[in-house]
């Protein structure tokens, strides 16, 4: 019974520690099984102040078996202290071909827009994920010089669960992400181990 007791106790205070933002990133994914990528990709969120879409705190972890894993990508939005979770896009390996495809379109559409400097919105198509969930890639453009892809996360059809977008510099590292997810050369190794 007092084994029971502690482990609770434990479980509690790691709890704590977690919702007042005291354990790391590095702490978190561990706890869940995750193995944080490191990658400078970020998320945009337009700034009112800044009248710009501007980059947000993004984090990227790999997690589950081998041929069945999935890669999640989170970020902190402003009002993140109202909002009661983390935004985030699941990419599983059954589906990568799908998400790549989705991307090129939008890199095909991006240069071409640039080239004509047309401004528009227009639906790319929509690609699933995990358990219900899956996402709708989109293009916008922000002006005749800015253009965005953009994907929402959905979820039983609906999709309100969050717009990540990104400009051609991030969408260009998303997509040598889930290059690299497709190749199984994520997660990346683990250096640590040769620092004992």
């Amino acid at each position: 019974m007092t084994n029971i007791i502690k482990l609770s106790v434990i479980f509690f205070l790691v709890v704590m520690k977690a919702n007042a933002g005291l354990l790391d990133e590095v702490e978190k994914a561990n706890m869940l099984g995750k193995v944080l990528v490191r990658t400078d990709l970020k998320v945009l969120e337009f700034n009112d102040f800044a009248e710009d879409y501007l980059g947000r705190p993004t984090h990227v972890a790999i997690f589950g078996k081998k041929n069945k894993q999935t890669l999640e990508i989170e970020f902190e939005p402003y009002g993140m202290a109202s909002r009661d979770y983390e935004p985030y896009l699941h990419f599983v390996t059954k589906h990568v071909d799908r998400y790549i495809e989705h991307i090129e379109k939008y890199l095909r559409w991006q240069k071409m827009a640039l080239e004509t400097g047309d401004a528009f919105g227009k639906a790319i198509g929509k690609a699933k994920s995990t358990f219900g969930l899956g996402h709708k890639y989109s293009f916008w453009s922000g002006n005749e010089k800015s253009h965005y892809l953009v994907i929402e996360a959905c979820s039983l059809g609906s999709c309100d669960q969050g717009s990540f977008y990104f400009d051609k510099m991030n969408t260009m590292i998303l997509f040598e992400l889930l290059r690299k997810f497709k190749s199984g050369e994520l997660p990346p190794e683990d250096v640590s181990e040769k620092y004992n």
